[in-house]
């Protein structure tokens, strides 16, 4: 839902071909719907030591009931950190670095 506080829209390609047991970058856009910058930022009339980001996390879905997971690491999500403070209505790019399950997938 478009306008509320906290909103935002996720772009990337409808699809993606990857090698099987490697490590591959997903590239995406991240647009800021809302009402209210994103992140927590200090200011001098509110200092926050701690600036908390908004943050993108992926993990990866198998497409068939018997396909396998990546292997490396026991957490099977990546996050990327957004920059404190997007504004309303603006764009960022960022990129989730991951890793492919060592079996191919079906091609969909």
């Amino acid at each position: 839902m478009a306008g509320g506080t906290i909103c935002a829209a996720i772009q990337a390609a409808p699809t993606a071909k990857l090698t099987a047991g490697t490590d591959a970058n997903l590239d995406f856009r991240v647009v800021n719907l809302g009402r209210i910058s994103w992140g927590n930022r200090s200011t001098p009339t509110n200092p926050n030591p701690d600036p908390q980001p908004a943050v993108v996390v992926g993990r990866w879905v198998p497409l068939s009931a018997d396909a396998a997971l990546p292997t490396k690491g026991s957490d099977q999500s990546v996050s990327v950190p957004l920059p404190i403070g997007l504004a309303p209505g603006k764009t960022v790019k960022a990129t989730l670095g991951l890793t492919t399950p060592t079996a191919p997938g079906q091609n969909l």
